[in-house]
């Protein structure tokens, strides 16, 4: 029922599913499937988005995955970005920093962003073997992450590229962090670990009423983890 509500509510949820199902290049992503749209409805009660803010984070992607493949199957192809409440994650492998510095100003136009993190490798050495292994390493963190105790997952997004792990979106609590952090950077595979997680403040109900959106700071304030020894 709270499903069928959701999507009579917000039917730009299912133009936009059909949208990228439609995009030429399309390649099967975890937040970009029709499928994976009605998860995501499903899931709004431990999601810390409205479903306005998903709405929206999904016109954001809708947009900056056409804007790329307007530049062609090859920058298309390479370039994996995700949304967060108008935050943009940059992830994948580019041959060279024009490519990069082109995807980057595409992302910065879309309207609706509100920063971007643009943590693409320029790299020629980038193909099938390595893109195996990092689908193999972004589905041992997905793992990890779902099977924390408590973890909101949905409020988390993950990233392989070259044996790196990015990790974004929001926690709860700085505990919360700190458990998803040493979970996935405990991950054998996981050379490097990098994080643009946000945490949600704790306010008492007398300085913010509940329902109320709350602002997140930056994971920059947090004290800076020491790499684990390999």
């Amino acid at each position: 029922m709270l499903l069928l509500m959701a999507l009579r509510s917000y039917p730009a949820l299912l133009l936009i599913a059909s949208l990228l199902e439609g995009c030429e290049f399309m390649m099967p992503n975890p937040y970009t499937t029709p499928v994976s749209v009605v998860v995501t409805v499903t899931e709004a009660a431990v999601d810390e988005r409205t479903l306005d803010e998903m709405e929206d984070d999904l016109k954001v992607k809708t947009a900056i995955l056409r804007a790329l493949a307007g530049e062609g199957k090859d920058l298309f192809m390479a370039v994996s970005v995700d949304v967060y409440q108008g935050d943009v994650l940059m992830t994948g492998a580019v041959k060279t920093s024009g490519d990069d510095q082109k995807a980057e100003a595409l992302v910065k136009k879309v309207e609706g962003v509100s920063h971007v993190y643009n943590e693409l490798h320029i790299t020629e050495d980038f193909g099938m073997r390595e893109s195996m292994r990092d689908t193999g390493i972004e589905l041992k963190v997905k793992f990890a992450v779902m099977s924390g105790a408590g973890f909101r997952y949905p409020n988390y997004r993950w990233r392989a590229t070259n044996g790196t792990v990015y990790l974004f979106g929001i926690a709860q609590t700085e505990e919360e962090y700190d458990a998803v952090y040493d979970k996935v950077r405990g991950i054998t595979e996981v050379e490097r670990l990098i994080t643009h997680i946000r945490i949600k403040p704790q306010a008492s109900p007398e300085e913010k009423p509940p329902d109320q959106p709350h602002e997140a700071k930056p994971v920059s304030a947090l004290p800076p983890k020491a790499p684990a020894q390999q």
